[in-house]
């Protein structure tokens, strides 16, 4: 607990204090991560259906070529199917709709793929909604 001159409990300047404190921690590590942390935002769609273990393992390579361009991966079929039940259609669509909410955060669309899955369709159609530029790569 913060104490003024007098020696008196003082929590509103000591909250102020603290503030001030947060905001400088957060402005070193900002700064010092500044390039990074301003890359440009990638959302990245793969085929994820069929072999779970390849499409985790284009997945992750498709991220990878993004962080080598320096750009940002963000890849929510890497996340919600774990969490998510992928068997379950309501999971599935809710774990669609939280990831299209991630693209809001992004700069760009990357498609990597030959074939179109149905939920790799939705996102090219909410990525044209918004109106993000949308980049394709044919994986082989």
């Amino acid at each position: 607990m913060y104490r003024n001159q007098e020696g008196y409990a003082d929590p509103t300047a000591g909250n102020a204090i603290e503030n001030v404190l947060k905001e400088q921690e957060k402005h070193k590590f900002m700064g010092k991560n500044q390039e990074i942390l301003l890359r440009p935002k990638i959302y990245i769609i793969s085929n994820h259906s069929g072999s779970k273990t390849e499409n985790i393992s284009m997945a992750i390579k498709c991220c990878q070529y993004a962080i080598a361009k320096g750009k940002i991966p963000v890849a929510p079929h890497l996340l919600y199917p774990r969490i998510l039940n992928d068997g379950d259609p309501e999971e599935r669509k809710l774990g669609i709709i939280f990831g299209i909410s991630l693209m809001d955060f992004c700069n760009e669309v990357w498609f990597f793929g030959n074939t179109l899955s149905s939920s790799a369709k939705t996102q090219l159609q909410e990525a044209k909604l918004r109106g993000k530029p949308i980049r394709y790569f044919e994986w082989r």
